[in-house]
């Protein structure tokens, strides 16, 4: 894996996207362990942790699923978030002295103040924690998730290909623009030329003509002077020359005639190339609006599928809004139920603390208490020593702790110096690969030169051949022992394949080594918990069987008593039974109907709050089924998104191909355009000079006829003189038949030109209507990435406050359920307080109640010395092995960055012995050609290709590459100083431990 992929690392943990509960906590009260029977919101945590332990967990969690790229900033996060509140000492106190729940240690069915006492405590701690979750949901909340990150980053490289495709589409226009303008100048400087052309054609015609005109009246009045006057010599002498003049006159203007055909072409041959550019530049334009006619089609239908989302969240938010109505509504009646208990309550609270000023008055009958409380001081002092037994144990178990690490970190040291060790004996081997290469390449420079020295001397003596002989036999001994050095080369090249496999292997190796370790410290972690929970259950449970034992036999003897009394007063009471029977009975029966009444009354409130309840565990059912849909619905939307966005990228990138294919095409057509530009100014010149050349020739054969016709004047005759005027008369009919010519194919050309221009324009105002059109589709796209991340939004909030909803439901029930058992007990307590027979045996139960409360009271301080630092000491190791856990983590990304290096270097330093041994066998086919002729078919030798030019895409790729490693240096010194501080961190923890 190279510097460049976004793939997960070796050793990293994948990334849960597809786990509903993300970044989400649950919370538990402090006071509280989680049953496997109570209901939770996640299934993955453990079942008796306590809060402070989730969170770090859950914390620890969302920062290891991170990439260690961005390590630097989840260990700030993380490292504030470490320091938990401080909470003052008396409160926790008070929820130490109530940690172990509702377990009475004293219950004889008779204990309602107890119990009410124990509520009402169980109530202020539970509100406690309410506060503390509040502020810590509130912390979390504030921390931004990797989803977000993740989106953010995706936006920010969807803005930057949009820059660059704004960038693209505007250098293109600009170009298309100038073309334009070029051809419209062009076209404009080539009508202008061809005006002018014309003019002057017309003009020069007109003057030919009128010179023509002038010629044959001359001639024809020649022809009527020399008919008239044969005889006259000398007037036949002039008549010659003027006729020798018109022929001169006549040539000339043939002469002027062929140079505006050579031009008409000239301009035909441009207007055709310019044609031809026309027409590929329509082919572009087409292409270009069957590209922005295809991105219209898929911008409709991610228009279509973003209305089809957006309805289906309105619709799935809309039945969410009224579930939670409704599920306020009902929270609401619920709150006012648990209000007007509240309020009983607080009467049956005040009943018991007027009965407890009663129980005050009788604590001085009850000295014999004090020496029970003894013998339980007695056991308290053997389940201290019991527990000091238990501490040593961990303290033992700390001490295996810290030799395995001290053994794992040792171990990684080793074998941290074993691959340093490895790699510096590559680079040894790459240096004295490079020296010997170099020293070859000389060798056969050194060859090359005394070859050609030989080819240039072997015109010499035989000495020299002799020479030339020897220095051959020397090069074929240096070939045999280069090519024994490239056998050796290729051993090493295996043996540091071999060296590479033995590397990736012992990479494995660590990998499950580190594995086993850090399973290692789980089990150590779970058996330091089981130690520190076994000691304080043993001891409750003696605690327990002995308190039941005593409380049975104090029952016992009361009985007795109780009946040993009522058969006394039997004896000495039968007089006044009668009134006292009829007194006793209208008391107890206007008693027993008002409890009637009141269970009455509970029983039905407890029916209607049961059914309730059952309907909200129906509607939060229901409505975790909507989520789960909803959440399948997103999770199948979100990957269809991202094939889409797969697809956009794809096309992008093709795009942009056939946009350099254009450009190149572009330069070549302009390459191409300079050329014949170039060989048609050549041409015009050759031409030129050869015009020249002919004129002189003509000039001199005209020279020469006419001294010949001077010399031989005396003896011509009439009928010399008319083939003459008749090759004038041709030659004239010639030149207007090629005039006519020439002006059709200067109307043609000028029509043709006409209808280009028209073509350019109508290609402008479609292309400009193309870039309005690219324009509004780009900011339709950024607006419905905007909505679509409004909505995402929205879905994260509405499930959050759904679990939030079901977790106070939850909670609800649970109270629901611990006010049964209250009412259940109340009623069992108000039968056997109707049942009673005498103040006596109330007398003795309030006793008994009182011994109760104070065997309660002891026990609530025995918790409260034994329990508080254990769990203190549970959260400082919690903290540590997190700690830990971060770190070697954090290590084995290091390794594994440095074993993709490895990695790289060797493809490296591979593929530049490729390059050297062709290299080798290009300069050995060199030598092919001075003679020295090696085996062929042991070398296996191949022709080296010619080597391409520097392209534009691996200077793109080195510029990013030395950006990334910049950027990779400048977060490998952030995250050691980070992990500095984590191990100075960890060295504080243990000093604190021990």
């Amino acid at each position: 894996m190279s510097i460049f992929t976004n793939k997960n690392l070796i050793g990293t943990p994948n990334l849960m996207k597809n786990s509903r509960y993300q970044n989400s906590l649950e919370f538990t009260p402090i006071g509280k362990r989680q049953t496997n029977n109570g209901t939770s919101n996640r299934s993955g945590r453990e079942g008796d942790k306590p809060y402070y332990r989730g969170l770090r967990d859950d914390v620890g969690e969302s920062f290891m699923e991170s990439s260690f790229d961005n390590t630097v900033d989840q260990l700030d996060s993380t490292m504030d978030f470490n320091k938990m509140p401080t909470v003052s000492r008396n409160i926790t106190n008070g929820t130490n002295k109530h940690m172990l729940g509702g377990k009475e240690i004293v219950g004889n069915g008779l204990s309602s103040i107890k119990e009410l006492q124990g509520e009402s405590q169980k109530l202020e701690t539970e509100n406690y924690n309410l506060k503390i979750k509040l502020a810590t949901l509130t912390r979390f909340l504030d921390q931004t998730p990797e989803e977000q990150r993740e989106l953010l980053s995706q936006n920010v490289e969807l803005k930057q290909q949009i820059l660059q495709l704004t960038r693209e589409m505007q250098t293109l226009k600009d170009s298309v623009r100038d073309l334009n303008s070029s051809n419209n100048k062009e076209n404009n400087v080539e009508s202008d030329q061809i005006d002018n052309i014309k003019s002057n054609y017309k003009r020069i015609i007109q003057e030919k003509d009128v010179l023509l005109s002038k010629y044959d009246d001359k001639i024809r009045l020649l022809k009527d002077e020399l008919i008239l006057k044969n005889a006259d010599q000398h007037a036949s002498d002039e008549a010659l020359d003027k006729i020798e003049k018109l022929q001169f006159e006549n040539e000339k203007i043939r002469h002027e005639a062929e140079t505006l055909r050579d031009e008409i072409r000239y301009l035909e041959n441009q207007g055709m190339s310019r044609k031809n550019d026309l027409a590929n530049f329509m082919e572009q334009d087409r292409a270009k609006d069957t590209r922005i006619l295809a991105m219209q089609t898929e911008i409709e239908q991610w228009n279509t599928r973003y209305d089809n989302l957006k309805s289906d969240y309105n619709e799935a938010i809309k039945s969410l809004d009224k579930d939670n109505g409704q599920s306020k509504n009902e929270l609401l009646a619920l709150r006012s139920k648990l209000r007007d208990l509240e309020y009983k309550y607080a009467d049956a609270k005040d009943n018991l603390e007027r009965r407890d000023m009663s129980f005050a008055q009788l604590e001085e009958q009850y000295s014999k208490s004090r020496s029970e409380l003894n013998s339980v001081k007695l056991l308290v002092d053997s389940l201290k020593v019991s527990l000091e037994d238990r501490e040593r144990e961990k303290l033992e178990l700390r001490n295996q702790l810290i030799s395995v690490r001290e053994n794992q970190s040792a171990a990684i040291n080793s074998e941290e110096a074993e691959f340093v060790k490895q790699i510096d004996e590559l680079r040894k081997r790459e240096a004295t690969l490079l020296q010997k290469n170099q020293s070859l390449r000389d060798d056969v420079a050194e060859m090359q030169d005394r070859l050609y020295q030989i080819n240039v001397n072997s015109s010499g003596s035989d000495q020299r051949l002799k020479n030339s002989e020897k220095q051959r036999r020397e090069l074929e001994d240096k070939l045999l022992y280069y090519e024994k050095e490239y056998e050796l080369v290729e051993h090493a090249l295996n043996n540091a394949e071999s060296e590479n496999k033995k590397m990736v292997s012992d990479k494995s190796r660590l990998e499950n080594k580190i594995r086993l370790l850090e399973d290692d410290n789980r089990m150590l972690s779970s058996q330091l918990r089981d130690s520190q929970q076994i000691p304080a259950h043993s001891a409750l449970n003696e605690l327990e069987n002995f308190n039941r034992k005593k409380l049975e036999a104090e029952k016992s003897s009361l009985i007795d008593e109780v009946y040993s009394l009522k058969a006394e007063l039997q004896k000495a009471t039968r007089e006044l039974e009668i009134e006292r029977s009829s007194h006793i009975d209208h008391s107890k029966g206007a008693s027993y109907q008002t409890l009637i009444s009141e269970r009455d009354q509970l029983s039905f409130m407890l029916e209607d709050s049961s059914t309730k309840l059952k309907k909200m565990e129906a509607k939060c059912a229901h409505l975790k089924s909507i989520i789960d849909e909803k959440d399948l619905n997103i999770e199948e939307f979100e990957s269809r998104i991202r094939m889409m966005e797969k697809e956009k990228a794809y096309k992008y990138q093709n795009e942009d191909s056939e946009k350099l294919q254009l450009l190149k095409d572009k330069a070549n057509n302009e390459s191409k355009l300079k050329l014949l530009q170039l060989e048609n100014e050549n041409i015009q010149r050759e031409l030129e000079t050869q015009a020249n050349f002919y004129k002189s020739k003509i000039d001199a054969l005209l020279l020469s006829k006419e001294q010949e016709c001077y010399r031989n004047g005396h003896s011509k005759d009439r009928n010399e003189v008319d083939p003459v005027i008749s090759l004038l008369e041709k030659q004239l009919e010639d030149s207007q038949k090629t005039k006519e010519e020439l002006n059709k194919k200067l109307n043609d050309t000028i029509s043709s030109n006409s209808e280009l221009k028209w073509k350019v324009e109508k290609l402008q105002k479609d292309n400009d209507q193309y870039c309005d059109l690219m324009n509004a589709m780009e900011k339709k796209e950024k607006y419905v990435k905007i909505e679509n991340g409004q909505l995402e939004l929205k879905v994260k909030d509405l499930v959050s406050d759904l679990n939030r909803v079901t977790r106070h439901c939850k909670k609800l029930a649970e109270k629901v359920a611990e006010l049964k058992l209250k009412g259940n007990t109340e009623i069992s307590g108000s039968k056997n307080q109707g049942y009673d027979l005498s103040s006596k045996y109330d007398n003795l139960q309030t006793d008994n109640a009182w011994l109760q409360r104070k065997i309660s009271d002891l026990n609530d301080k025995l918790q409260s010395t034994s329990i508080s630092p254990s769990q203190s000491n549970q959260s400082l190791k919690i903290s540590l092995l997190s700690d830990e856990l971060q770190y070697y983590r954090a290590k084995l990304y290091d390794i594994n960055m440095k074993a993709n290096d490895f990695q790289i270097m060797y493809q490296f330093i591979m593929n530049a012995v490729k390059n050297s041994n062709a290299f080798l066998q290009n300069d050995i086919l060199k030598l092919t050609h001075y003679g020295v002729y090696p085996d062929y078919a042991e070398m296996k030798l191949r022709k080296l290709d010619k080597g391409k030019s520097l392209s534009f895409k691996t200077l793109a790729t080195f510029v990013l590459s030395a950006v990334r490693l910049k950027r990779r240096t400048e977060k490998s010194e952030k995250r050691k100083i980070k992990l500095f501080e984590l191990r100075n961190e960890i060295e504080k923890a243990r000093l604190s431990l021990i």
